[in-house]
């Protein structure tokens, strides 16, 4: 009985650590919606090590993004391009299954869009027959003249196929576009495979992609060539539709796709930096949400129910959002609104000075203080001597502003008399009576005139400084 127990524990041993087999059953179906993560973060990984009964430990991939890829029939594809890939008189090119694929710009000005992969499935092989694209509103319908061969089936260790896939198509009024790829596959290893979503046994397919794209467009009067080659590594186990992972190396990318579940990312609410305004000014508090379970309902202290608000608080206020999200996590934030003072700037009451007399005007102020006055003066003072309107604008170190107005008036200078005697040159000082004398001005200009009289006096009365 001993050595029957052992052979059985033997026998069980090896059962566990054998080759799985990939089949048909294991490719996707119409209606599968089946979730990936990606990232291109593989740091630390050799990906090309395998072997037999290999263990593959990737537990540490880290999701940047995910997506789902959503299998559909291909009779509810647009008909333009069933005409290719529904046609029972072209069996061969004839999908079983179609997949949508995100739109993407080839060159600029050049959009790709409406993207969907057609696909065959037959009991000894899972093949690409060909793609549909919509080019700058143009459908066009990209049949492959070798469908492109993805596994042969069933996949054992060891088995090699190749394929060469071509396409070219002139495209009326806007030039020519072409495929070339030829893929190599090997079957290079087996064994467990580790990755977030868990551990599992798979069948890894190696494959290399020589690919060359090209495009022609005339208006632009310009060819793109693009020669690329790629290494793909797929490991595949029973039921899951898609590789579990996928890692695809094209120069220095490395583009890494793994089975997963729904990843919710972290929960994160934030209201930014304190703010500054000046007295009766607004400014608007955003609440910048992320991750989380959207949609999300607001509540701020203000009552408001939406994710921002307009606010003009008199003093210096902290203004707080609170943030629910559909998984039922709550998050709260504040943020402080600052109001500085505007300067205080006071030149006076309106005044008059003296004729000749000069007045200083003084905007006060503080430190990091900003000044213009009304001719240009950018000091805090401002020497004034003719009648005016002065004004002042200043700004604190917040970039709050004040301004004040004065009017300057020059009062009536006073009146003086301006006499004199004009004498003839002589011994006796005779007297020059109705002698003409004038009174000019700074300019040399006659402002005025009077005759002496009998005793050669005169008066001018009075004058204005």
């Amino acid at each position: 009985m001993k050595y029957i127990l052992i052979l059985i524990l033997v026998l069980f041993s090896l059962n566990l650590n054998s080759q799985i087999t990939i089949n048909a059953g294991d490719m996707p179906n119409v209606g599968d919606t089946i979730r990936k993560s990606i990232t291109t973060n593989g740091a630390g990984y050799n990906f090309s090590q395998t072997g037999n009964d290999f263990v593959w430990d990737y537990p540490s991939l880290s999701s940047m993004s995910q997506a789902v890829d959503s299998f559909i029939s291909v009779g509810s594809t647009p008909f333009i391009y069933q005409v290719a890939f529904n046609n029972p008189f072209d069996p061969d090119h004839r999908a079983t299954i179609a997949l949508p694929t995100e739109d993407f710009n080839f060159i600029p000005g050049f959009e790709l869009t409406d993207i969907i992969d057609y696909y065959k499935e037959t009991s000894s092989k899972y093949v690409r027959v060909g793609t549909g694209i919509t080019i700058i509103g143009i459908p066009v319908a990209m049949k492959y003249d070798i469908p492109e061969l993805l596994y042969n089936f069933p996949l054992t260790m060891g088995n090699v196929d190749s394929t060469t896939s071509i396409f070219s198509m002139a495209i009326p009024s806007m030039g020519f576009y072409s495929t070339t790829k030829k893929r190599v596959n090997t079957v290079d290893g087996w064994g467990m495979l580790t990755t977030p979503f868990g551990t599992h046994p798979v069948i890894r397919v190696k494959s290399i992609i020589h690919q060359n794209d090209s495009i022609y467009v005339d208006s632009l009067g310009i060819g793109v060539p693009v020669n690329r080659t790629i290494i793909e590594y797929n490991w595949l186990g029973n039921n899951f539709g898609i590789p579990l992972l996928q890692v695809v190396e094209e120069g220095p990318v490395t583009t890494i796709r793994y089975l997963d579940v729904v990843y919710i990312p972290p929960f994160d609410l934030s209201l930014g930096l304190p703010q500054v305004i000046c007295e009766g000014d607004s400014t608007v508090i955003k609440a910048n949400v992320s991750g989380g379970c959207p949609p999300y309902n607001f509540l701020w202290n203000t009552g408001s129910t939406i994710d921002s608000i307009i606010v003009s608080p008199a003093s210096t206020t902290s203004f707080t959002v609170t943030v629910n999200d559909a998984c039922g996590d709550t998050l709260t934030a504040n943020v402080m609104v600052i109001v500085s003072s505007s300067p205080n700037i006071d030149l006076g009451n309106d005044t008059t000075i003296n004729f000749g007399d000069t007045l200083e005007l003084d905007a006060g102020g503080g430190l990091l203080y900003t000044y213009l006055w009304s001719d240009g003066s950018i000091g805090q003072t401002l020497m004034v001597d003719t009648a005016g309107t002065y004004w002042v604008e200043v700004t604190n170190f917040n970039g709050c502003t004040a301004s004040d107005t004065i009017n300057v008036s020059i009062g009536v200078p006073p009146a003086n008399n301006i006499s004199g005697t004009i004498t003839y040159d002589n011994a006796f000082a005779t007297a020059l009576a109705g002698v003409k004398v004038y009174l000019l001005d700074n300019a040399q200009q006659k402002i005025d005139s009077v005759n002496t009289d009998i005793s050669g006096n005169y008066i001018f009365q009075n004058i204005l400084q």
